[in-house]
């Protein structure tokens, strides 16, 4: 006899997380829908982890050394050159106009799985390309779980499980009535 639980299914909640402000030029926010694409070994992932940084060949990379995509390619600075980001995704190297990043809806986010380090895999079919997205430069987006909800829910569930244990209790112990009492006064 198992315990009486099984997981039903498992999924990421996209919802906004707040914004927490940082400060690092190669810190981006996603406002909105979207996911910065980044090219990985294994193919194209989605993210909307944007904490960036540069590699030795001055392009914006993840934590984990991935390219981030901009709509020609790999984003590239300058050296020594100030990384500006605009609220549309252009990128800015002092007077020079860069790319833009290239920020993809999901049709069905639901369907994406996930690959770890914040990347997620999609169907192509389900790729579009983002609107009413705004980026913010200095900013990283923080989880959008709400942890005081999360602890009531986890608290209701540990009483509704001692709920059922002591109901099995009883009725086991009204079974061994019936069975070694009842049965004896026959």
């Amino acid at each position: 006899i198992g315990t009486g639980t099984v997981l039903d299914m498992s999924y990421t909640d996209f919802t906004q997380g707040r914004l927490r402000e940082t400060g690092n030029e190669l810190d981006l926010a996603l406002v909105g829908p979207g996911f910065f694409v980044v090219q990985t070994p294994e193919g194209v992932r989605y993210t909307r982890d944007g904490n960036f940084t540069l590699n030795e060949r001055g392009q914006i990379v993840t934590q984990q050394g991935y390219p981030v995509l901009g709509e020609r390619g790999v984003m590239q600075t300058i050296s020594g050159m100030p990384v500006d980001v605009g609220s549309d995704g252009r990128l800015y190297l002092g007077e020079i106009r860069g790319d833009h990043f290239l920020i993809v809806q999901i049709s069905e986010p639901q369907l994406m799985q996930k690959t770890g380090d914040n990347l997620f895999v999609a169907d192509e079919a389900l790729v579009e390309n983002a609107e009413g997205f705004e980026i913010r430069q200095g900013f990283l987006e923080a989880s959008n779980v709400n942890i005081v909800q999360e602890m009531v829910e986890m608290i209701q569930l540990s009483r509704n499980y001692e709920a059922t244990q002591k109901v099995i209790t009883t009725m086991d112990s009204t079974l061994d009535k019936a069975v070694n009492v009842v049965g004896r006064l026959s």
